[in-house]
């Protein structure tokens, strides 16, 4: 499921993974992801999330 990912990448992904799964398909926002990994600001979710979309493992979508 999960090859060729960093360790925070990884639970990263499971924690959006079961996050979606509880919710029945609504994401977590960033500062939950935030949140879920120890971290205080946001800003530091932004590369994990670009990494696990060229990695093919999310797509994220964009509101206009």
């Amino acid at each position: 499921m999960a090859y060729g990912l960093t360790p925070r990448q990884k639970e990263l992904l499971r924690y959006i993974d079961q996050y979606i799964r509880d919710t029945g398909g609504v994401g977590p926002s960033l500062q939950e992801m935030a949140e879920s990994l120890g971290y205080k600001f946001r800003s530091s979710i932004h590369p994990m999330l670009k990494s696990l979309e060229a990695k093919g493992h999310i797509r994220r979508l964009t509101w206009q």
